[in-house]
């Protein structure tokens, strides 16, 4: 595998803030209308919310790792 270029970290990292905005989005949705929805539905909407959470986290994590390896950005 090739190493990415900081054009494609640069990228890479604009994806996943442009993906943290949106579960930030997703969760207050879903914390507003807990009171409204079906218990199974809730549940699964938030365990949902939770792996999506915690793929996201790995991801950072891995293009933290690819930016250190780079040289860091400033």
């Amino acid at each position: 595998m090739s190493k990415p270029t900081r054009e494609d970290l640069e990228a890479r990292w604009e994806v996943l803030w442009a993906r943290g905005q949106e579960l930030k989005e997703r969760q207050a949705k879903i914390t507003g209308s807990l009171d409204t929805m079906d218990d199974a539905f809730a549940d699964r909407a938030l365990t949902q919310l939770r792996e999506d959470r915690e793929q996201h986290e790995r991801d950072l994590l891995e293009l933290r790792r690819q930016m250190e390896e780079h040289g860091g950005f400033d």
